[in-house]
């Protein structure tokens, strides 16, 4: 008998960026087959697009950083220091444009090792009567994922 984990967006971001061991730690056991994890398909796309966002936040801060040690380094007492930092910086902006496609295949993996929770029309009409009733959760896209959940719980429960 193995145990159903459901998770969502969240856990998808703490998989991808690797910044939680727990996370980690619960995929190294649906490998094992000791559970086995569920997410939903909206979830994959909302981490996609909030990883983009996130990623691209940082690739503007990085250029920021650039621009402003490229005006520090007009003076000439700061410029060899400057310098070594604009370099240091250039690198990690090359190694963030390679991290974009990474991220796109890593939550392809993670999509072909899990089993996704279709987000249907009929998950899509209970997302809006959530939403719209406002009770809890109150984003939109909170509720999109609830639901679909919800309905994939209603759908397997005798299986469970």
């Amino acid at each position: 008998m193995s145990v159903l984990l459901i998770t969502e967006t969240n856990w998808l971001q703490n998989l991808v960026l690797v910044q939680d061991s727990a996370s980690a730690y619960l995929m190294r056991l649906a490998r094992t087959e000791i559970i086995e994890i569920a997410v939903p398909e909206y979830s994959f796309h909302e981490a996609d697009g909030s990883l983009n966002r996130k990623h691209n936040k940082r690739a503007y801060k990085v250029d920021e950083a650039l621009s402003l040690l490229g005006q520090i380094s007009q003076t000439e007492h700061y410029r060899e220091m400057c310098e070594s930092g604009r370099y240091v910086l250039k690198d990690l902006k090359k190694l963030m444009i390679s991290d974009r496609s990474e991220i796109k295949k890593v939550l392809g993996k993670i999509e072909s090792m899990v089993r996704v929770i279709p987000y249907t029309s009929d998950a899509s009409t209970r997302a809006e009567m959530i939403f719209e009733s406002a009770s809890p959760p109150f984003k939109e896209s909170d509720c999109r994922i609830y639901a679909s959940i919800l309905m994939f719980a209603e759908q397997v429960q005798e299986e469970l």
